[in-house]
């Protein structure tokens, strides 16, 4: 959890970099961890200072701890479907990253095996509604247990 937070706060900290490149990039924000926690923290949008303020809100949730559990692994692939169908697409250039500090419960099976199958087929959800909606992604897991 501390390397998700230490990212926050980078990624916070390099929206300067983003206002002065005068590209015109609009981010979204699609929050996952335990099902069924996947939502959409923030649409897409071009205010910096509103993508800013969502993620200090996000790190201020997650130090204060209302918004995290201790429990291992996260539905990534459940918070990718909700990337591909809860934001307001509309760009032709689309791209979805996903920075995580736990395993794809959908890709463990030690994780419960009476959902396996339904964990596949999450699976094989989230690469097609990726796939039909055009959009690039990137799986990006940081392990920082000891």
């Amino acid at each position: 959890m501390q390397g998700v937070i230490d990212g926050l706060v980078d990624i916070s900290q390099s929206l300067q970099a983003v206002r002065n490149s005068g590209r015109a990039v609009k981010i979204g924000i699609v929050l996952f961890g335990k099902r069924p926690f996947e939502h959409v923290a923030l649409d897409f949008t071009s205010d910096m200072n509103v993508v800013e303020t969502k993620l200090k809100q996000i790190l201020e949730e997650y130090i204060a701890g209302k918004k995290s559990t201790q429990d291992p692994g996260e539905d990534c692939y459940h918070g990718l479907c909700k990337t591909a169908e809860g934001l307001s697409w509309r760009s032709s250039n689309r791209m979805a990253v996903v920075i995580t500090d736990e395993p794809a419960n959908e890709l463990c099976e030690v994780y419960d095996q009476g959902l396996k199958n339904e964990n596949i087929a999450c699976v094989n959800r989230a690469e097609q509604l990726l796939k039909a909606a055009g959009i690039q992604t990137s799986v990006y897991t940081i392990v920082t247990k000891n």
